[in-house]
């Protein structure tokens, strides 16, 4: 179940976001299915930690394929507007396109290097965790909008004005 932040954030997005959110996209893995590009919780196949947002309801994917021309000129604009509005939506971190944002707004990259991809292994070592797949795409959210809340900011809903008028200047070039 998605806590009040990420709902607030879904409906915010679909009622003043650009529309092409509201368009399913075919999903690979699952024969090329329509699904939905608001996505707050991940499909039982994909496997979590038990830091992971998402099934604690603190997160949202929103598909944009950083390949696709189009995906990623709205992409690029709805990062922004998340930006712009950090302080008001008090978000705790944003990734995509090989970037990720602190709550602060500074950006780091975001690459699966050998080193990063050590690190990883190492930690889910520790954690009991034996998978060594790590998805380079998931990883460096070529993919998708990955935004997330702290525990302490889930149930924030008071950022929906703001946002939405923010979102009014996306354009949706509707390619």
């Amino acid at each position: 179940m998605a806590r009040p932040a990420i709902e607030t954030l879904i409906k915010t997005l679909l009622e003043s976001g650009p529309p092409h959110l509201k368009d399913p996209y075919p999903e690979p893995a699952d024969h090329n299915k329509p699904h939905q590009r608001l996505q707050a919780a991940r499909g039982k196949s994909v496997p979590s930690g038990p830091g992971d947002p998402h099934p604690q309801g603190r997160a949202l994917d929103i598909i944009l394929f950083s390949d696709n021309g189009y995906d990623k000129a709205i992409a690029d604009q709805l990062v922004e507007a998340f930006l712009d509005q950090r302080t008001a939506m008090k978000w705790g971190g944003l990734i995509y396109n090989q970037k990720e944002w602190n709550s602060a707004g500074a950006w780091t990259p975001r690459v699966l290097t050998a080193e990063v991809r050590k690190k990883i292994l190492e930690k889910r070592k520790a954690e009991g965790n034996k998978s060594e797949v790590i998805d380079k795409v998931a990883f460096e959210h070529l993919t998708h909008i990955h935004i997330e809340w702290g525990d302490a900011n889930a149930d924030l809903t008071s950022y929906a004005a703001a946002l939405g008028e923010r979102l009014k200047k996306v354009v949706d070039l509707g390619f």
